[in-house]
């Protein structure tokens, strides 16, 4: 979540990061980042996003039947 209470999700749809190679690109970065989370990656991660007028879609290389819904 960034400091104006924005929530950014970020998916790399394949091995591009390890944690802490993603930890310190979000710490040198310029987001104005408070608080971050990492959740399970891996061949089952996916991203479906519907934010109106725009549509990003990441599918999962595995498909489980999880997913985390945000409103």
């Amino acid at each position: 979540m960034d400091k104006q209470g924005r929530l950014l999700l970020i998916v790399s749809p394949s091995l591009a990061f390890s944690l802490d190679q993603l930890a310190d690109l979000l710490a040198s970065s310029d987001l104005p980042l408070e608080t971050a989370m990492n959740l399970d990656g891996g061949a089952s991660t996916g991203l479906y996003v519907n934010g109106g007028n725009q549509k990003v879609t990441i599918d999962a290389l595995t498909l489980l039947p999880i997913a985390i819904i945000i409103k």
